[in-house]
C-alpha cells in the first residue's frame, strides 16, 4: 500500500486532517518523542507507539516566513510504557466539514521545516515528539481549510488545528497545493529548519 493510498483509507469516513503513521514498509512511523534520540551511537530501543499510547497535541506557534503556513504538532505517550516513533507521520488534510482535502504531500524539508534525516526516539511516559506540517499559502483563491489532525491508518488519533495559520486548499497548479512534512523530533525547535 503506498502513502497516497494509505491516507486515502485513513481519510475515509473521518472528517478533519487526518494523519498515519506508517508502518515499517512504504511509510516509515513518526519519529518519537523526546528522550533518547539516534544518532549512531548505541540507543535503547522500545517497542513501536501504539495509537491508544499517544495523544495529539498543537504545538508552540511558529513565527512565520514570508507566505508561508505552519503547524508544529506535540505527539505525547499517555502510558505507563516507552515506546518508539520512527520517520515520517503520514498526514492527510481534510476541511472541518467535508472529505480529505487532495494535497499533494511530501516528506520534505522547505522554508521553513527542518531537513534533517530522521532518526528513532524513544517516547517514555509522559514524554513528547513533535513534528511540522507546512504549505505555501494560496497564490490564488483556497476552496476549504483544514480543520483536524489524525494519525494511524483510520484516524484514531485526531485533534483539532488552530484557527492560524489556515491551511487553505489550493488547485493543482498553485504553488500552495504542495504540503511538506517534517520527521517526528525531540523539540519542537528541532522541526523547524535551522537559517
Amino acid at each position: 500500500m503506498s502513502c497516497d493510498e494509505i491516507r486515502l483509507a485513513a481519510a475515509g469516513g473521518v472528517i478533519g486532517l487526518v494523519g498515519a503513521l506508517g508502518t515499517q514498509s512504504l511509510c516509515q512511523a513518526a519519529a518519537s518523542p523526546g528522550v533518547a534520540h539516534a544518532y549512531g551511537a548505541a540507543v535503547v530501543r522500545a517497542p513501536a507507539c501504539r495509537p491508544q499510547q499517544l495523544r495529539l497535541a498543537v504545538g508552540p506557534p511558529v513565527a512565520e516566513r514570508t507566505q508561508q503556513e505552519t503547524v508544529v504538532l506535540a505527539v505525547g505517550n499517555s502510558s505507563a510504557r516507552r515506546c518508539e516513533l520512527d520517520g515520517y507521520p503520514v498526514v492527510s488534510l481534510a476541511a472541518a466539514h467535508g472529505p480529505a482535502l487532495p494535497f499533494r504531500y511530501r516528506d520534505h524539508g522547505d522554508q521553513m521545516l527542518t531537513s534533517a534525516r530522521p532518526y528513532p526516539v524513544v517516547l517514555v511516559p509522559g514524554g513528547r515528539a513533535y513534528f511540522g506540517v507546512n504549505k505555501d499559502t494560496c497564490a490564488g483563491r483556497s476552496s476549504a481549510t483544514a480543520g483536524y489532525l489524525a494519525m494511524f491508518p483510520l484516524g484514531q488519533l485526531r485533534h483539532s488545528l488552530p484557527r492560524y495559520p489556515v491551511l487553505g486548499y489550493c488547485g493543482t497548479g498553485d504553488p500552495g497545493h504542495v504540503v511538506d512534512i517534517s520527521p517526528v523530533e525531540p523539540t519542537a525547535l528541532a522541526v523547524l529548519a535551522k537559517d
